[in-house]
């Protein structure tokens, strides 16, 4: 057994890098926490609980090339929200949905508040598929529906709890069963299908809000449905997709001024961290939402962190 425990950037990077691949940290939350706890099953297949919170995680093409690997990824995820990025796709992430990607090409993780996954890790060769099919299947989201998806879950799971107690027999087994659960689910459930869950369409959108280029077409073509289809979603939610993500864009970016955490940060760093061009459109956007400006929320969130302290 493998416990790691981290509160910093530099410390959250070291430990990934530890546990799977080379990766660099963007950024993660000022109070933040992260834990992996691994088991080896064999030299090459591992099951990892990794549970953390707001963090950007990259494996650059620097990396790729300096640090090559083969090895696959196929994250369970099972707590909060998440996107992954590759190959210019990019996958929401919510509760009970899964994702592969690749160690040999680079890679983005990003996280905007807590999550836990449960991720298994074994060399591409362990997979008897063709590479064209893995490397579709990269970076996009399987249903929590998937039968396929429902079993290995759970076998990931109980596998961890049980790791500790197992002959070195008994892993190589279990690890091979794993190799067959995760090569159904690539194989026969597949992301040929395409995703139209609104809770996956919202947990995409949250999950990049910091991309300038997000937008309802975004949106429609990186889950592979037509434009409409988009907005008769998020109809029945009694919007649109356009004014969901300026929504969801304001809020995150008032809880960010509200944090005195962030009082060092201008509100130009803020509108720019959460998708807005400029400080001018992000304030007058701020203003009809909120009916006060950036700064004034700011201002009142300082002068109540003052009389709670006090």
């Amino acid at each position: 057994m493998t416990l790691v425990i981290a509160t910093t950037a530099e410390e959250w990077a070291h430990a990934t890098t530890e546990s799977f691949v080379p990766l660099t940290v963007g950024s993660v939350a000022s109070d933040f926490r992260g834990t992996i706890d691994q088991r080896v099953l064999t030299e090459d297949v591992q099951i990892t609980a990794v549970t953390a919170g707001r963090s950007n995680v990259r494996r650059t093409t620097r990396l790729a090339r300096t640090s090559p690997s083969d090895d696959l990824l196929f994250a369970v995820h099972l707590n909060g929200e998440g996107a992954v990025s590759q190959d210019g796709r990019v996958a929401g992430l919510i509760p009970g949905n899964g994702v592969l990607y690749d160690t040999a090409r680079p890679y983005e993780l990003r996280f905007p508040g807590s999550s836990r996954e449960l991720i298994l890790q074994a060399p591409r060769d362990q997979i008897p598929l063709e590479r064209r099919v893995i490397e579709e299947a990269c970076a996009r989201t399987f249903s929590p529906t998937d039968p396929g998806l429902r079993v290995l879950r759970v076998y990931l799971s109980e596998v961890l709890d049980v790791a500790d107690s197992l002959t070195a027999f008994q892993r190589q087994d279990y690890a091979r069963t794993a190799m067959d659960l995760l090569t159904a689910v690539l194989r026969d459930a597949g992301p040929t299908q395409p995703t139209d869950s609104l809770l996956t369409l919202q947990a995409f959108i949250r999950g990049n809000l910091s991309n300038p280029a997000l937008s309802p077409t975004l949106v429609a073509t990186t889950h592979r449905v037509s434009a409409r289809h988009v907005y008769n979603l998020f109809q029945e939610a009694n919007t649109t997709p356009a004014a969901y993500i300026r929504q969801q864009r304001l809020m995150s970016a008032r809880r960010e001024l509200a944090d005195t955490r962030s009082s060092q940060r201008s509100v130009a760093a803020i509108a720019g961290r959460h998708g807005f061009a400029d400080a001018t459109t992000f304030t007058r956007a701020f203003r009809r939402e909120f009916n006060i400006t950036p700064q004034q929320c700011r201002e009142t969130a300082q002068v109540r962190a003052k009389m709670a302290r006090a």
